[in-house]
């Protein structure tokens, strides 16, 4: 299960120290995550992702529109891991950036930028060997989008 901590006992952040524990970690709450509402085609918006304590029992994940251009976006590697792992693809995309020799860079990066040449690569390989969708792919990059 996932847990999650907010920065100084902030009841809401963009920013959370998520752990993935048999137990409960001392500190740290139930994190739940949710996808991001459907931006119909042109908007010319996006969501990103926050955090807010619940009832003092469990951290929720919710949605804010950000009428920014949707590209380039820069991405967080914690985030992205953490939206990965919490639908089950993180072993695959571990795998490939092995395979591909990519780990180093990765574990490297502070941030990625989607624009960047090898991250269009990684995301396009990666889509078709998971059988993802576009709207997947786009749930993903939402919820990484670096602070």
């Amino acid at each position: 299960m996932l847990y999650a901590q907010l920065p100084d006992g902030a009841t809401e952040s963009a920013i959370i120290t998520a752990t993935d524990a048999a137990e409960q970690p001392e500190g740290c709450l139930p994190l739940f995550y949710t996808d991001p509402p459907d931006v119909p085609a042109g908007r010319g918006y996006y969501w990103n992702a926050r955090y807010r304590v619940v009832d003092g029992e469990r951290v929720e994940q919710f949605w804010v529109r950000d009428e920014s251009p949707p590209s380039p976006r820069s991405l967080s590697k914690r985030k992205l891991y953490n939206a990965l792992k919490s639908r089950g693809l993180w072993d695959g995309v571990k795998q490939y950036l092995e395979a591909h020799d990519l780990w180093d860079d990765f574990a490297l990066a502070t941030t990625l930028d989607e624009d960047d040449p090898l991250i269009k690569e990684a995301i396009g390989t990666l889509e078709a060997a998971l059988s993802l969708t576009d709207e997947d792919v786009e749930r993903i990059l939402a919820a990484s989008v670096a602070d």
